[in-house]
C-alpha cells in the first residue's frame, strides 16, 4: 500500500514539473531595456574598459571585492559634474561584486561619491558596449533627459500659482534684510526683484509692476535660487509664500525651475495644457 501511494506521489510530482516546464513564463528584462531607468538615476554615464579588479585609485576608496579601475573612453552622459576625466582611470564601486571582468567593455550609468585628483562613482547599473549600439543608447539617454526635464517643469509649473512673462526692471535688498543677525544659518538674505508683466500664463497677475522676493544668499540651500538682475526677460513661476521662519511673505523664486528664458514660453504653454 505505501508503496502505491508513494507511485502516486512521483506521478504526480512528474505532472507537476512538466506543467510548470511548459507553462509560459515572461522572458528576463534585457540591460537595453534599462536603459532609461538607468538614465533617470544617474548624473554620469560612460562607455568604459575595466583595467583592474578589487582595485582603486582614489585615496579615500578603499580597494574592495565592489570596487574596479576603468578607463574613461567616452563620456555618454554628464549633467556637469565631471570634467577632464576622457581618457583617465576612474574608480567604480560596482551594485554587484564581480559582474565585470578584467578587459571588458561597457556603458556604465553612475553618480559621482568622490572628486579630487582623481574621481570614484557609484555605479547604478551598467550594459554591455558595442559599438553599433551606442549611438541608440545615446539617443534613449537623451529622450529619457528630456522627459525627466519635461515632468520636473511640469511639476513646478502645477505648484505655481502665478505665472507671468516680463522683465526686471530693478532689484535691491529686502526690507527686511538687516533685521537678522549675520551669519544666520541658511539665511536667504532676501532681495527684491520689481518686474514689469508682459503677459500671465497662469493665474491673474496683478495690476502694475509685480514685486518677487527672491534668495540673494549663496548658502548651499539657495546657491541653485534664481539670482534676478535688472534687464533680464523671461517666464517667472512663482509662489505666493507665508512663511514666518524665513521671514518671506508674498510671490517667491526659489527653485531653479523658478525662472525659464522667454523662449521656453511655449513649450511652458505646452505643459500646462497637457496637464490638463
Amino acid at each position: 500500500m505505501t508503496r502505491f501511494f508513494l507511485a502516486i506521489a512521483f506521478f504526480l510530482a512528474v505532472l507537476s514539473s512538466r506543467a510548470g516546464n511548459g507553462a509560459s513564463t515572461p522572458p528576463p528584462q534585457r540591460a537595453e531595456d534599462n536603459v532609461e531607468d538607468l538614465a533617470r538615476q544617474s548624473s554620469f554615464a560612460f562607455a568604459g574598459t575595466v583595467r583592474k579588479l578589487h582595485a582603486s585609485n582614489v585615496p579615500v576608496v578603499p580597494a574592495t571585492e565592489s570596487t574596479v579601475i576603468v578607463r574613461v573612453d567616452e563620456i555618454v552622459q554628464n549633467a556637469g559634474v565631471v570634467t577632464d576625466v576622457l581618457g583617465q582611470d576612474i574608480t567604480v564601486e560596482l551594485q554587484a561584486a564581480g559582474s565585470v571582468k578584467e578587459g571588458e567593455q561597457a556603458v556604465f550609468f553612475t553618480n559621482v561619491a568622490t572628486y579630487g585628483e582623481s574621481i570614484s562613482v557609484r555605479e547604478i547599473g551598467h550594459i554591455p558596449r558595442r559599438p553599433e549600439a551606442l549611438e541608440a543608447i545615446r539617443t534613449q539617454i537623451n529622450a529619457a533627459g528630456s522627459r525627466l526635464a519635461d515632468e520636473q517643469l511640469q511639476k513646478r509649473i502645477a505648484q505655481a500659482d502665478l505665472i507671468v512673462t516680463g522683465s526686471v526692471a530693478a532689484v535691491s535688498p529686502g526690507p527686511e534684510s538687516g533685521q537678522r543677525p549675520p551669519g544666520s544659518e541658511h539665511d536667504p538674505e532676501w532681495w527684491v526683484a520689481t518686474v514689469k508683466v508682459q503677459s500671465a500664463v497662469k493665474g491673474q497677475a496683478p495690476h502694475g509692476d509685480l514685486v518677487i522676493l527672491f534668495p540673494h544668499s549663496q548658502d548651499l540651500r539657495w546657491f541653485a535660487s534664481p539670482k534676478f538682475k535688472e534687464g533680464q526677460t523671461g517666464v517667472f513661476l512663482l509662489h505666493r509664500t507665508e512663511d514666518e521662519k524665513l521671514r518671506a511673505r508674498g510671490y517667491t523664486a526659489l527653485d531653479r525651475l523658478d525662472f525659464q528664458p522667454m523662449e521656453q514660453g511655449d513649450r511652458i504653454r505646452k505643459l500646462i495644457q497637457a496637464s490638463r
